[in-house]
C-alpha cells in the first residue's frame, strides 16, 4: 500500500468497533474505510475483557504502521477498559535554519486590500477543472495584489518542518520563494 509522504499521524482510542468480530458489517466497512485512508489498526489482542466475553474495541491507528512496534495491551484494574500502547520510532534530520521574508499583517490597509480582491479578474479561477488548477490560477491572481501598506519581516526560522509544509509557505506566499525577496 502506498503511504503520502506526509508526517506519520497515530491515533488511539476506544472506537467500539470489535475487531474480533471479522465478519461483521460495521468491521468491514470499518476495515475499507482504513484502508481508502491508507491507515492501519496496529493492535491485535482485546482490550475489554469480561468472565463472559472479550472485544478488541480500542484502536491504535497509524498511517506508517512500519514506523511502530511492540503493539500491546496493558491490564488496567482502574477500568472496564485495558490501555493499549505502541512504540513508535521517528528519527528527524534536523535542517539549517534559513533566513525567510514573511509577510506581516499586523498594518494591513484591509480596505485596499479588499479593493483590489475585488477588482481582480477571477475567471481563470472559476474555469480551471481541478482543485489544483484552481490554487495555481489563485496564486496568478492574487499574487502582489495585498501589498497596500504591508509589512515584510525577514527572521532566522528553524529549517525544520516538513516538506509539504514548506510547499505550502513558498507557494501561498508566506514565504518569499524560501527567502528571496521580489
Amino acid at each position: 500500500m502506498d503511504r503520502p509522504p506526509f508526517r506519520p499521524s497515530v491515533h488511539p482510542g476506544d472506537v467500539n468497533i470489535d475487531l474480533l468480530q471479522p465478519t461483521s458489517t460495521g468491521v468491514q466497512q470499518y476495515q475499507t474505510l482504513l484502508d481508502e485512508l491508507s491507515l492501519c489498526q496496529v493492535i491485535s489482542s482485546p482490550t475489554r475483557t469480561t468472565p463472559s466475553t472479550a472485544t478488541l474495541i480500542d484502536h491504535v491507528v497509524t498511517s506508517r504502521p512500519e514506523l511502530t512496534s511492540h503493539p500491546r495491551v496493558i491490564d488496567c484494574s482502574f477500568s472496564d477498559h485495558d490501555a493499549v500502547a505502541v512504540n513508535i520510532s521517528i528519527k528527524r534530520a534536523r535542517q539549517r535554519a534559513q533566513t525567510i521574508t514573511v509577510r506581516s499583517t499586523r498594518r494591513v490597509n484591509w480596505d485596499g486590500l479588499n479593493f483590489d480582491l475585488l477588482m481582480a479578474d477571477w475567471s481563470l479561477v472559476y474555469s480551471a477543472a481541478t482543485t489544483a488548477a484552481k490554487w495555481e490560477q489563485w496564486l496568478q491572481v492574487s499574487h502582489g495584489r495585498h501589498t497596500r501598506g504591508e509589512d515584510r519581516t525577514t527572521t532566522e526560522h528553524p529549517g525544520d518542518e516538513d516538506e509539504m509544509s514548506r510547499e505550502c509557505l513558498v507557494r501561498g506566499g508566506g514565504r518569499e520563494r524560501m527567502g528571496t525577496e521580489e
